[in-house]
């Protein structure tokens, strides 16, 4: 095969030599070479008679002269090319071969360049194929081989401005970019290569072509995505509508791909939280819009003060002066002060047409006056108590009615009551942390005020609060219990609180408390382990499970602990069961370390047939 293709194309530069240079014996022809005399005289046959037709020839022959010149330079850059290894496999190698030919070049010479430098690595590549596959190599896998180590050639020998002059002479989109483009492994080197060198021209237009072709999820670097507001845009909306669509576990899982995509630079910032802005005022789904725009707030907090003031201008609050500059200076300084309160107080309470309600209902203002009402390092002064309680329960409870982008109604309905439950809370959690006086007997009227949703927050910064008193669990673990009951009234009440009071429960179960003894210790975890039973069977089912999973995969609780868990979920479940219950907290029933000592207890042993039998029924149902 190797013969027959060097005689193909011996033949074929043979043929075309003779048509543009050469003649049938291989020398080179010309009409028009001036032959000397070589006599003294020095004339020229047919030679001009008179000077000025002696001038013209002499000037012609200085134009064959030169163009003689070019054409050895021309024939000796034509014969370093053909020297080259392989050149004959070169897809230009015809039009070598032509413009060699019509310089006078000798085709002896060129068939013996291209004859002696033929290697062959295409064909020994082959060969080297067929022989993988013979072994039973895959023809997949041959060519993931294969692309990987173009990659790492492409990277390791890319220049960015030779690609950039290869693409500026074409002018026009290459054949095999767009081929390129269409298989993924090329798209991801095309991705490195953009990140790598986010100047090059050629890697710019690559990433246009490749989210205009429908791929721009792939597209995952921020940095990449940044260099291009169309690229950038296209990834953006894609990001967005996910989050949009999804439910709370989508968002949990993507948030922090689109976080970091979002808070890539200032430019990349302040351009989402505007297409975000604009979602909340146009888009059905404007709350879910605004939820994303103080997590991207909360996320980056190096960024949080930026995030802040922007969203305030692109929001309503610049249209209200004093309410704008009040809360500019708490939320840059993420702390409230008595003098910005006092305006927002009487901006919302003296003002027969208040400014929007929305203005203070930022998670991060919320989470401030909370902070000052129900942690005890952060007690407000009673003389601007009132303006603080006022403030949150009209931001918890003030709801307004807008039409075509005016107000019309203010419902403050709930306003009183809200804020009187707010000051009896904070009244009398207030005095049991500095007195640690009993609470029971204001423990119903509590219970009571917990069916407000701000009231329930506050109690649960309350108990966090307190939880990094160690103190408050050395005096005795009954004061402990009435808090943690206040936690299972929470639970029952607010559903939004689950993922809060869990991670404040994980805290206190894996917190030290060097001065209690051993059995404190573990009557404390046992008390916690029994609100985290409390949250399971309130919904908040795949969150504990896959943390009770987890730390009998870790062993970093007592066994015992999870053994208790698993004994007092069993006693009360029923089936059918539910996808998380079979796929995490069957694998824990079935542990070696827990399964013996269940099955031999006599409290436990009936509930573990029964929900092993229950299982395997709903597994049946399942796959029915």
């Amino acid at each position: 095969p190797v013969c027959s293709l060097l005689s193909l194309k011996t033949r074929a530069m043979a043929d075309l030599a003779i048509d543009d240079g050469w003649d049938e014996n291989g020398d080179a022809h010309d009409s028009n070479l001036l032959i000397e005399d070589g006599g003294d005289d020095g004339q020229f046959y047919g030679g001009p008679a008179n000077d000025d037709e002696e001038e013209g020839e002499l000037e012609m022959a200085d134009e064959d002269n030169n163009e003689a010149e070019t054409n050895e330079e021309i024939r000796q850059s034509c014969l370093c090319t053909l020297a080259t290894r392989d050149a004959i496999m070169e897809p230009g190698v015809f039009d070598l071969l032509k413009r060699y030919a019509q310089c006078g070049g000798s085709p002896e010479e060129v068939v013996k360049l291209l004859s002696e430098n033929y290697i062959g690595f295409a064909q020994s590549a082959n060969l080297l194929i067929q022989w993988l596959q013979v072994a039973g190599v895959t023809i997949e896998e041959i060519n993931g081989i294969i692309e990987d180590y173009l990659k790492n050639v492409v990277k390791r020998h890319f220049d960015p401005q030779k690609a950039d002059s290869i693409f500026e002479e074409r002018g026009t989109t290459p054949t095999w970019l767009e081929e390129m483009i269409v298989r993924p492994t090329w798209r991801e080197l095309f991705y490195d290569l953009a990140e790598q060198y986010p100047n090059c021209l050629m890697m710019k237009f690559t990433i246009q072509l490749i989210s205009d072709a429908g791929y721009q999820s792939e597209i995952t670097s921020a940095s990449t995505a940044s260099q291009q507001i169309d690229v950038f845009s296209h990834i953006l909306k894609t990001a967005i509508d996910r989050l949009l669509s999804e439910g709370e576990q989508g968002i949990a899982s993507h948030f922090q791909e689109f976080a970091k995509m979002a808070c890539h630079s200032q430019h990349t910032l302040l351009y989402s939280l505007a297409v975000l802005h604009n979602l909340v005022k146009t888009s059905p789904h404007g709350a879910k819009a605004r939820r994303i725009i103080e997590e991207l707030r909360s996320i980056a907090p190096e960024k949080s003060s930026q995030a802040t003031r922007w969203s305030m201008h692109l929001g309503p609050a610049a249209a209200y002066p004093k309410v704008f500059t009040a809360l500019s200076s708490m939320l840059s300084r993420d702390a409230a002060n008595p003098g910005d309160m006092t305006i927002l107080y009487k901006e919302y309470s003296s003002s027969s047409d208040p400014p929007p309600v929305e203005l203070i209902q930022t998670p991060a203002l919320l989470n401030l006056l909370v902070d000052c009402l129900f942690k005890v390092k952060q007690a407000v002064r009673p003389e601007h108590r009132y303006k603080y309680i006022y403030t949150l329960a009209y931001a918890a409870s003030v709801h307004e009615k807008w039409e075509n982008g005016s107000r019309v109604a203010i419902h403050r309905e709930e306003l009183h009551a809200t804020q009187l439950a707010l000051d009896r809370t904070q009244f009398t959690l207030e005095k049991a942390a500095h007195s640690k006086l009993d609470m029971l007997p204001s423990l119903t009227d509590l219970y009571n005020y917990m069916k407000y949703s701000v009231v329930c927050l506050g109690v649960v910064c309350w108990c966090e609060a307190n939880a990094k008193n160690p103190s408050v669990f050395a005096v005795t673990t009954d004061t402990v219990a009435l808090q943690l009951a206040l936690l299972d009234e929470v639970s029952t009440c607010h559903h939004l609180l689950h993922d809060r009071i869990r991670k404040f429960l994980v805290r206190l179960l894996e917190v030290q408390f060097p001065n209690m003894d051993v059995h404190q210790q573990l009557k404390l975890r046992r008390m916690v382990m029994d609100r985290l039973v409390h949250l399971f069977f309130q919904g908040h089912v795949h969150p504990v499970l896959s943390y009770i999973h987890q730390c009998l995969s870790s062993q970093s609780l007592d066994l015992s602990l999870i053994r208790h868990f698993v004994s007092e979920v069993l006693e009360v479940i029923r089936e059918p069961f539910s996808e998380d219950v079979l796929n995490l907290l069957l694998p824990i029933v079935e542990n070696d370390d827990l399964s013996e000592r269940l099955k031999t207890s006599k409290q436990t042993a009936d509930s573990l047939a029964r929900f092993l039998a229950g299982c395997k029924n709903s597994r049946k149902s399942q796959d029915f």
